[in-house]
C-alpha cells in the first residue's frame, strides 16, 4: 500500500479518531459504573442505620410494653 496516497493518510487518521472516541466511551462507561458503585454503597450504608435504629426502637417499645403490664 502506497504511503503517499492521501486515501490511506485520511483512513489512517479516521481509525485514529473512532479509537480515541471508542476509549473516551469506555472511560465515561468505567467512571458510570465506579459511581452507581459509590451510590449503591452509601444507600446501604443509610439502610443499614435505620434498620438498626428500626430495632432499637422495637427494643424501646417492648421494654415500655413490659413495665407497663408489670403492675
Amino acid at each position: 500500500m502506497p504511503i503517499f496516497d492521501a486515501r490511506t493518510w485520511s483512513a489512517h487518521r479516521a481509525a485514529k479518531v473512532q479509537r480515541e472516541m471508542a476509549v473516551t466511551q469506555y472511560e465515561k462507561t468505567i467512571q458510570s459504573a465506579f459511581r452507581e458503585v459509590a451510590d449503591a454503597l452509601a444507600v446501604r450504608g443509610t439502610v443499614d442505620l435505620q434498620v438498626s435504629a428500626q430495632q432499637s426502637l422495637v427494643r424501646a417499645y417492648a421494654e415500655t410494653y413490659r413495665l407497663a403490664n408489670s403492675f
